[in-house]
């Protein structure tokens, strides 16, 4: 399900506080960081899903091979929406993960 598509549309995953996971970890990067990880959302955005990967639960990881390799964890909704979940690093994939796959699921639970 982590394959290449078109017109696809970038969302930020917002918990029940309003925050968002993804943006956070983004805005703490730094600048060279955060230009790999933005031109990967832009590839993404485009309908580029290369070097993605399906995990567990139906979330996929972006990986980018630069500096301490980053990833970019996400599901697609409605093979339309590309939601993005969490971020991280090579050190800190599974709790990356853990946090993904809570977020996704939350995401996809019915509002009250």
């Amino acid at each position: 399900m982590c394959y290449s598509m078109v017109n696809l549309r970038v969302i930020y995953y917002r918990d029940g506080s309003g925050a968002s996971p993804f943006q956070n970890w983004y805005e703490r990067l730094d600048r060279q960081a955060a230009k790999k990880v933005y031109t990967a959302l832009m590839r993404i955005e485009a309908g580029n899903l290369s070097d993605s990967k399906h995990l567990e639960g139906g979330i996929c990881e972006r990986r980018i091979h630069w500096g301490p390799g980053y990833s970019l964890y996400y599901g697609l909704d409605r093979k339309r929406f590309v939601i993005m979940l969490a971020g991280g690093t090579k050190k800190t994939q599974r709790a990356d993960i853990r946090n993904a796959l809570r977020n996704w699921y939350e995401y996809k639970s019915p509002k009250k």
